[in-house]
């Protein structure tokens, strides 16, 4: 009797075994599978960000080229930046108290509402730009001539933001002396920023690369068209002197 016991006893033992084996197999084969999907998924995603970051590059530089293409005359930049020639005059011809804003409804939505954050730089220069490597090398010059008469000049994607840039970027348009904005390529971004920069009547200096063989002037001195980085130094320092000078910052 006692041998019939041990005997179904080790008889459930082995199917105990064999089932929990079994479980612990299609468990592993299933993480495993799962692994590799979750794996692949990551490099699908990977793989899509990576084309969509190409075709945004792709887009935007389609984009700048169809802007060179439109504004190849004075006659058709004008025609083309009518709006921000226009807001740009009404704010040179008006003082805006130094450029000092005051706080107000969106800038408090943004998370701009501390009395800190509303004090101007007085050496500081924020600069407009798209964040694109073509742009570098304007953006060089640019720092160059402002470094040239001790001013700080900083752009938006010099400081690592992990979420919200454009608060990071209002900011820094609340609290500079006065801003540059390369509207070249006619980039959103910077088009939105400079509105709003209008609207918080900081003073602004706009730049603009001229691609036709000869470079035209605006009358507005806060306007620069330049051919190359040497003739934007020369023009960029005589209307930041003209700036500084003015009852305007």
């Amino acid at each position: 009797m006692n041998k019939i016991l041990n005997s179904d006893f080790f008889l459930i033992a082995i199917i105990c075994v064999s089932i929990l084996t079994s479980l612990l197999v299609l468990t592993t084969l299933y993480i495993r599978r799962r692994s590799k999907l979750e794996l692949k998924d990551r490099y699908d995603s990977d793989r899509k960000m990576v084309e969509l970051e190409y075709m945004r590059k792709n887009m935007e530089m389609q984009l700048y080229d169809i802007s060179r293409k439109l504004e190849e005359s004075e006659h058709r930049w004008r025609d083309i930046n009518h709006l921000v020639i226009t807001s740009q005059n009404k704010l040179e011809a008006k003082n805006y108290n130094k450029g000092k804003v005051a706080p107000n409804d969106f800038l408090d939505s943004i998370g701009i509402s501390n009395a800190r954050d509303f004090e101007i730089e007085p050496r500081q220069v924020f600069y407009l730009t798209p964040f694109n490597t073509d742009y570098n090398e304007t953006f060089f010059s640019v720092r160059s001539t402002c470094e040239k008469l001790r001013l700080n000049c900083i752009r938006g994607d010099e400081e690592f933001v992990p979420n919200d840039v454009f608060s990071v970027i209002l900011k820094q348009i609340v609290k500079s002396r006065f801003l540059i904005a390369n509207i070249t390529g006619r980039n959103p971004n910077v088009m939105y920023e400079l509105g709003v920069a209008h609207a918080l009547g900081k003073p602004t200096i706009i730049i603009a690369k001229n691609f036709t063989d000869i470079p035209f002037d605006l009358n507005n001195k806060r306007i620069i068209i330049f051919d190359e980085t040497e003739d934007l130094s020369l023009k960029l320092e005589n209307s930041i002197n003209d700036l500084l000078v003015s009852r305007e910052i």
